[in-house]
């Protein structure tokens, strides 16, 4: 007869042998187009889908989910790392059933964590397994040590751009240095505030030319957000667009583009011994310990 201890340890077996939620970093080669609203918008549009999600603001030097949904965190991640705090202490319950966590100031610490704080926030992630399907992580903008890290780790990047030449310009930058370091990462682009139906496909299609000719790159076009009214009002009374405005234009184009997402055939890669976010946290750290020890 097993005892509690033999217990507990199976029962963290099979929980770290599972695949886990789904990670996808939401970016931009610059600041200003919407990328934050995005993930926001495209997070919620998931959980409206049936799909459990959980919103994880890592913009360091521009977090501004909060403001964007008017809400203050009592408690963030880097909280959780310091104070070893469990993980229900750090998510909060946003709106209509999104889960949100806010990283915090000094994030940075998140790459330099001991070996007894590691082990504390990687027992922490494993709650999330039954928890959500998808953690969507809002990024800063441009090309950080720490951004570049959140991509390679991720099993999905979302690239949001819009149709000007040097939103254009820099969205390519960010895929030409991913593909540098990880050629087979999952590349998906969202062309953000278009005058016009053709003009996200135009600009997608110009984007993927360059990528396949320079880089040798595919990726997927997932859609187009319309430049519309009803995002700024949704701002301005920080409401999500696709709730405040569900008929709107921008709304409907949110749910082809989560549609779309939904509907690629993602080849999975392996898990062994260890969840998905396990795996995806300690890619994620593991430039920096090298750093530290070389």
């Amino acid at each position: 007869m097993k005892d509690q201890a033999e217990g507990l340890r199976e029962k963290m077996r099979r929980s770290q042998t599972k695949t886990g939620p789904r990670t996808i970093v939401v970016t931009s080669g610059k600041g200003g187009v919407g990328k934050s609203n995005v993930a926001l918008n495209f997070a919620l549009s998931l959980v409206e889908r049936g799909k459990p999600a959980l919103l994880f603001d890592l913009d360091v030097g521009f977090a501004n989910i909060d403001i964007l949904i008017g809400y203050s965190p009592r408690k963030t991640f880097v909280d959780m790392i310091e104070q070893q705090l469990p993980l229900n202490q750090v998510i909060e319950r946003g709106p209509y059933g999104l889960e949100l966590i806010s990283g915090g100031s000094g994030l940075g610490k998140l790459f330099h964590v001991d070996q007894e704080k590691l082990h504390h926030v990687l027992l922490q992630l494993d709650t999330l397994a039954s928890r959500v399907d998808y953690i969507v992580l809002d990024t800063g903008a441009g090309l950080s040590h720490e951004s570049l890290s959140l991509m390679l780790a991720a099993d999905d990047v979302l690239v949001v751009t819009t149709p000007e030449p040097t939103s254009l310009t820099d969205a390519y930058g960010v895929i030409k240095v991913l593909c540098k370091y990880n050629r087979e990462s999952h590349l998906h682009l969202i062309v953000n505030r278009c005058t016009k139906p053709w003009e996200g496909l135009q600009t997608a299609r110009r984007l993927q030319a360059v990528a396949q000719q320079f880089l040798d790159k595919e990726f997927n076009y997932l859609g187009y957000l319309p430049h519309d009214s009803a995002v700024q009002k949704a701002v301005l009374n920080q409401q999500p667009f696709i709730k405040m405005f569900p008929a709107s234009k921008a709304a409907q184009a949110m749910k082809v583009i989560t549609a779309q997402y939904l509907g690629q055939q993602f080849e999975q890669q392996p898990v062994e011994k260890e969840g998905r976010l396990r795996s995806f946290f300690k890619q994620l750290i593991a430039p920096f310990r090298q750093k530290e020890t070389g």
